[in-house]
């Protein structure tokens, strides 16, 4: 699939694409004169009358999934096609398929981009003199995963010696070092981890996880008997082949009863690593990779890579054993309430933004001047309804129960005891005055202190201060390789703006235009 278009082409005379394939048929249409696009099979005719209205993006600050979609209307097919005789001979148009993209004269019909592909839905058709409608949607967010493999349980074919209590629990995947935390004071602290399965009783084996480790060692706890020891971690196989990271407890005293209650302290080591490699899989960026690599998502590798950096400087520590949760659902439940990011529908697929709430003007892609290829159409306009003043992360939970041993709290009361201050929260205190308003997160995948702090000073700068947005009608010929999540600069000299700073929400395209809303992260600085 095609490259974006490159600057020139986004100067020269570029079409949309609709293929509707229905009926043993392909139907094709371009959003300007009729084009004959070169292909491997030959030449494609497109004919000219495609309507097409749409945006690309969505609320930078959102987790809801939105399936991407484009409507189409007075569509009208080749004179020899009566669609209501095919409808009546059994073909069903709301099981026919589209395709959107854009093409540039000089590319090929394989050098195409392709926007997106999905099902025709609410199809709307009449007699043949009639036009028809329908609208393309690509469920980009429908994973059919389970992040834990069916196979991957405690079963009489995979562990025949198991602790019976045992059976059908799921192998767990465990990330980081949970279990170890420091207190307020800085001194460390300890608590359950992440579950021991006792897999074999007689040989005193505990699965501890399943997949590879970088750790060689781990605690097992029996939280029954009250004792504890350190063991050496084996790679292992179950009954069915899978590689297993497994303990075996017979040499050091440990108490192995069925019915016994075991868990694991990661103290010296990490959990999750590649199978390829000894380096663990700690970093948010690099956990989330790896939990989206595991769905049956269609993913923007290219995207996500770039991001990862930034992703990168939180730490998590978990376990996941639930046998039901696909791959996306753990990443919307657990991962993407702690950071600055969206996903969101792309031509390559899903497309990890992140809210640069700190960005500066050397991150800015492109600078914007109002005027005839700038067209402010919206006044300025305030978003946030209801800054908060006050940021609690709830942390480090005790193994196997939802209580938080830990939290981080920064308020804009510098006379706050126990918390800490942030400039957004001090100057939303400032300027919304009364009972501060809370904002509280709890997290099951954090043990790491600094990486809490960093949660919660983050959320006081995304969500202290009431954001400004505007809207601008640009040239597709000047700015038509921006993207949703970009930097720009922006000067407008009617409503006071001088190369600011702001971020690119979303882009809503016709055959001609490219409206962009962009939106301005809050500067305690200068809004206080």
């Amino acid at each position: 699939m095609g490259q974006p278009l490159t600057a020139a082409e986004a100067r020269s005379a570029w079409v949309y694409l609709l293929e509707l394939r229905y009926a043993s048929r392909v139907f094709r249409w371009s959003s300007g004169e009729r084009v004959t696009v070169s292909s491997a099979d030959g030449d494609l005719q497109f004919d000219s009358g495609l309507p097409i209205d749409w945006t690309d993006g969505s609320d930078l600050l959102s987790i809801d999934s939105q399936q991407r979609s484009i409507s189409f209307d007075a569509l009208y097919l080749p004179d020899d096609v009566d669609i209501a005789e095919l409808v009546a001979a059994g073909y069903d148009l709301a099981a026919a398929t589209g395709e959107v993209s854009i093409w540039a004269p000089g590319r090929t019909y394989e050098e195409r981009i392709l926007l997106l592909s999905g099902r025709v839905l609410a199809p709307v058709y009449g007699s043949r003199d009639e036009p028809i409608a329908f609208t393309v949607e690509e469920r980009l967010y429908d994973d059919a995963s389970l992040l834990i493999e069916p196979t991957a349980r405690v079963t009489k074919e995979t562990w025949p010696n198991a602790d019976p209590a045992m059976m059908g629990r799921a192998y767990p995947i465990v990330i980081g070092k949970p279990g170890r935390f420091e207190e307020a004071d800085g001194t460390e602290a300890k608590t359950l981890g992440s579950p021991a399965l006792l897999v074999d009783v007689a040989a005193k084996q505990f699965l501890v996880a399943g997949h590879h480790t970088a750790a060689t060692t781990v605690r097992i706890i029996n939280v029954t008997k009250g004792e504890a020891r350190d063991e050496t971690i084996e790679l292992s196989v179950d009954g069915l082949g899978r590689e297993v990271t497994i303990i075996d407890g017979s040499g050091t005293g440990l108490s192995v009863v069925e019915g016994d209650e075991y868990w694991c302290r990661w103290d010296d080591g990490q959990a999750l690593a590649g199978e390829s490699s000894t380096a663990a899989i700690r970093q948010a960026g690099d956990v989330l990779q790896y939990i989206l690599n595991r769905s049956t998502l269609r993913v923007d590798q290219g995207a996500l890579s770039s991001v990862l950096r930034l992703l990168n400087r939180y730490r998590l520590d978990c376990y996941i054993d639930d046998p039901e949760v696909s791959a996306w659902d753990w990443v919307t439940d657990n991962l993407l309430p702690l950071l600055p990011v969206s996903v969101v529908g792309g031509a390559d697929g899903l497309r990890v933004i992140v809210f640069r709430h700190d960005a500066r003007a050397l991150d800015a892609v492109d600078h914007i001047v109002a005027g005839p290829q700038a067209l402010r159409v919206s006044s300025v306009g305030y978003v946030l309804d209801e800054p908060v003043q006050r940021v609690q992360v709830d942390y480090a939970p005790r193994g196997g129960t939802t209580e938080s041993l830990r939290s981080v709290i920064l308020s804009g009361d510098p006379t706050e005891p126990g918390a800490g201050t942030h400039r957004a929260l001090r100057a939303s205190a400032q300027r919304y005055p009364g009972a501060l308003r809370t904002m509280r997160v709890e997290t099951q995948i954090v043990y790491d202190g600094a990486t809490a702090q960093l949660i919660a000073s983050t959320l006081a700068s995304m969500y202290g201060l009431a954001r400004r947005e505007v809207t601008y009608e640009l040239d597709p010929a000047r700015f038509g390789t921006l993207e949703a999540g970009q930097v720009v600069t922006l000067t407008d000299s009617e409503v006071f703006f001088n190369e600011a700073i702001a971020l690119v929400q979303s882009i809503a395209w016709s055959s001609t235009t490219m409206t962009v809303q962009l939106v301005f992260p809050s500067d305690p600085a200068k809004d206080a």
